[in-house]
């Protein structure tokens, strides 16, 4: 029987690859703990903290004309933790765009997310 967490994280994905990125990052927020730290791709090392600052860093990516695109290889749950391996696009705001394989990994505390990690992979290795 799959966790609740998958679950969560899987219909959250679903959301992303459906609806695109903007409302499938809504559905992942609506699992969040309202501090939860979040290291995502486009933001080239900088660490977000809460999901306001997430949404902001978000919709200022896509004010600017950036776009991300993901699909999921697989989930493992791995306890208090949902590891997602796919493919992620990044479309740049300045124009540039690259393809790469990641590696998100959700960790949950109390049945909501509180940190959600972004780090390529070579999914072929994993």
């Amino acid at each position: 029987m799959a966790s609740e967490n998958l679950a969560r994280v899987k219909e959250a994905w679903k959301r992303l690859e459906r609806e695109g990125h903007a409302r499938g990052m809504e559905a992942l927020f609506e699992y969040c703990h309202p501090d939860c730290v979040f290291r995502p791709a486009a933001s080239r090392g900088e660490v977000l903290n809460g999901v306001e600052a997430a949404r902001a860093f978000f919709r200022d990516q896509r004010n600017a004309g950036g776009d991300v695109k993901v699909s999921p290889y697989s989930f493992r749950d791995r306890g208090d933790s949902i590891e997602v391996l796919g493919w992620i696009r990044l479309i740049r705001p300045e124009g540039g765009l690259s393809d790469s394989q990641g590696r998100w990994i959700y960790r949950f505390s109390d049945g909501r997310i509180v940190e959600a990690d972004y780090s390529p992979a070579d999914v072929a290795a994993a």
